[in-house]
């Protein structure tokens, strides 16, 4: 799994993240932008939106509606 993580985007179908930073950094990758975090940031992730993480961090994360893995995909791009 570790593997098709490093290689891929993820994509939530059904929700929308919001994720606060409760401690240390990182880089939120999405198709368009990289967004750098750290701790006190939260960072808005909407329903469709593909994305990776590059962070050593502790988040907080909250989806409306609520999450599920089965809307949870992983995206490989070749």
């Amino acid at each position: 799994m570790e593997d098709i993580l490093r290689s891929g985007y993820c994509i939530n179908e059904e929700c929308k993240e919001l994720i606060y930073c409760l401690e240390g950094s990182g880089t939120l990758n999405k198709k368009d932008k990289i967004i750098e975090f750290s701790r006190g940031d939260v960072i808005l992730i909407n329903k469709g939106e593909m994305y990776y993480w590059n962070a050593e961090c502790t988040i907080c994360m909250s989806c409306t509606p609520a999450w599920y893995e089965e809307q949870h995909k992983i995206i490989i791009e070749e």
